[in-house]
């Protein structure tokens, strides 16, 4: 089948990110002709809607805790077409907010692939678009009242990537990957930016053995608006990144993927301020099906990013997190998780005199799923948040619930 021959070529499944290692994530797993088309309704109770203390609500002028409403409609699609396959995963809603009005605001995510053998060669595209209200949790704040907050998030990718050779023994690829990201408030032009992602390398597949990858990309960050009159900091980064990677399904219970790499950012067009950084950049995954009932998967991460709300000139951000799924009986699932984040922000010119440096966020979750319920499926779901950062007017902790129901149709 044509994806059995793709599987290991797509490489630009996280481009919502772009980070070189993203680039090289694992691949993706083979899949049948499907079309699933959901209508779904959220109803989320949050106990702190501005993630942080109550001085930060009155900064952002908003209310500490809020109902959201999402109704949406989600798509997954995947066809397979003579030597190639379509496909489309995305979700096109909208946030109504009960006390916070001012945060209504569609929430729209969409991935398009498309690939194809082509002779010896595979070749695997992908575009992405998002567009939503920014995460709370994810922006600085600001003097003015509004323009710190109500900030929109639009975001667009497309890349692709060619690998050469036979489904077993070595196979060179190579990846290029082109991404924007913009934000609608004024005060946050400083942090949109353009991007380019390019690179390659060989990958060694063997059944007994796995998919080995070694690899070396090139990223380049043009933060087109940074004058250093009206919006500061390094107008460009250079990102460089070596490493190799390994994934293996060890039987039918457990399947593991790490990657190791050697990155460096380097910001550029600036003399004083500089704070690049050199080290190792990583992604692990691994996952086991206990038994029929019970599955369990740990994953950690670190990279360094551009980010859209801090006006940093990138973050290097550092997690980890464990999930299970625990089939009651044929209705009923329970998911258990729990996440450690840490992020750091480097600046290259301070705006104000106190800045958020860093920050830790502890994520502790259940969710309930029963199916079918009439003609839907019914989830139940509640998260812990607790996070610290060296400003305390970020430091909260609070309890978010909520409901959602999804028809086919």
């Amino acid at each position: 089948m044509i994806k059995a021959g793709l599987v290991g070529v797509s490489a630009v499944s996280c481009a919502i990110l772009a980070s070189p290692a993203c680039a090289q994530s694992a691949p993706l797993a083979a899949q049948q002709p499907h079309t699933d088309v959901v209508l779904s309704a959220r109803g989320l109770y949050d106990g702190n809607v501005i993630r942080g203390s109550a001085a930060l609500a009155d900064q952002r002028g908003l209310e500490k805790d809020d109902f959201r409403l999402t109704p949406s409609i989600d798509a997954d699609i995947y066809k397979v077409l003579g030597t190639g396959y379509l496909s489309l995963n995305g979700s096109v809603g909208y946030d109504f907010y009960a006390r916070n009005t001012r945060l209504n605001r569609e929430r729209i995510a969409t991935d398009l692939g498309a690939g194809a053998m082509l002779g010896p060669c595979g070749v695997d595209t992908t575009a992405g678009f998002s567009r939503s209200q920014s995460e709370l949790a994810d922006l600085n704040t600001a003097p003015d009242e509004y323009g710190s907050t109500k900030n929109t998030e639009t975001r667009f990718n497309v890349g692709g990537m060619v690998a050469c050779g036979s489904s077993v023994g070595f196979k060179p690829f190579a990846v290029l990957q082109a991404s924007t990201a913009r934000n609608s408030s004024t005060q946050r032009k400083g942090s949109d930016f353009d991007s380019i992602t390019y690179g390659g390398g060989v990958m060694y597949a063997q059944p007994s053995i796995g998919e080995i990858r070694v690899f070396a990309t090139g990223r380049e960050v043009d933060f087109d608006k940074r004058d250093q009159v009206v919006y500061f900091g390094a107008p460009k980064l250079r990102v460089r990144t070596a490493g190799g990677q390994f994934s293996r399904d060890i039987g039918a219970r457990l399947s593991a993927f790490v990657l190791l790499a050697y990155t460096e950012v380097n910001q550029k067009g600036i003399v004083t301020g500089k704070t690049d950084f050199n080290g190792l950049t990583w992604q692990g995954k691994l996952t086991l099906k206990a038994s029929e009932r019970m599955t369990f998967q740990a994953t950690v991460s670190q990279d360094t990013i551009p980010s859209l709300g801090f006006n940093v000139d990138y973050m290097k951000r550092t997690d980890y997190a464990a999930q299970a799924d625990f089939v009651m009986n044929s209705r009923m699932t329970l998911r258990l998780s729990g996440s450690h984040g840490i992020r750091n922000f480097y600046y290259s010119a301070l705006s104000a005199s106190e800045n958020l440096t860093h920050d830790r966020v502890n994520t502790f979750g259940a969710s309930f799923r029963i199916t079918p319920v009439g003609p839907f499926t019914v989830s139940l779901d509640a998260i812990y948040d607790d996070r610290k950062a060296n400003l305390d007017i970020y430091s909260y902790n609070a309890v978010r619930a909520g409901i959602s129901l999804q028809m086919k149709i």
